[in-house]
């Protein structure tokens, strides 16, 4: 028998490794996030010169997008990365994260991961078809309705076509219950961390 869990348990689960075990959660962060580059490799054989784009909220669930960010340029991407926010929103480990992306060497001469701040739908639709985008908007934590320009930037992500990785669990879902307020994330493909959300296993 498989194992579930809901947000709340999973956190407790996180929040063992972090205390108990002395997991610092930057660990688990960058864990997270190697894990979802490692999917997106094995289902294209290889990213090198591919299209991504990663789509990250304020929270945790965006930090893992960036870790997910800097692994696929590592391995040959071409990736834009889009801040819901500002660079100055971002606290704790999604903070690390961004300086450690925005800082890496360019050692093979090629262009940087280039990062947009305070993205639109609008902004969206103006760049070119990507291969590849990933969803790192809102994790676990999230229920109800999604609201706002996050709502336009959803509609974009289904609209547009091609392969959707969502980190986690796909946005706008309802991580317990599998419920949808309004709209969510058509992801192709979901890599979610540690153990099967109950939400991912049920819709209502």
């Amino acid at each position: 028998m498989e194992m579930v869990a809901t947000a709340r348990e999973m956190q407790e689960c996180d929040r063992a490794g972090i205390v108990k075990y002395r997991i610092p959660s930057v660990v688990l962060m960058e864990n997270a996030g190697r894990s979802v580059a490692d999917v997106i490799g094995k289902e294209f054989g290889s990213v090198s010169g591919k299209r991504v784009y990663v789509l990250c909220g304020k929270g945790n669930n965006g930090g893992d997008g960036l870790v997910v960010a800097r692994h696929l340029y590592n391995r040959g991407a071409t990736v834009k990365v889009f801040l819901t926010g500002k660079r100055g929103d971002l606290k704790g480990e999604p903070k690390t994260n961004f300086a450690v992306l925005e800082q890496m060497p360019d050692a093979e001469k090629r262009s940087k991961v280039q990062i947009l701040e305070s993205v639109t739908a609008a902004m969206l639709k103006k760049q070119p078809a990507p291969d590849v985008i990933v969803d790192a908007l809102f994790g676990t934590g999230f229920s109800g309705a999604v609201k706002g320009e996050y709502e336009k930037i959803i509609n974009w992500i289904n609209e547009v076509g091609g392969r959707v990785m969502a980190v986690d669990i796909p946005s706008g879902v309802n991580a317990d219950n599998g419920q949808v307020g309004n709209v969510a994330v058509h992801a192709t493909t979901t890599v979610t961390m540690g153990l099967r959300k109950t939400g991912l296993m049920v819709h209502r």
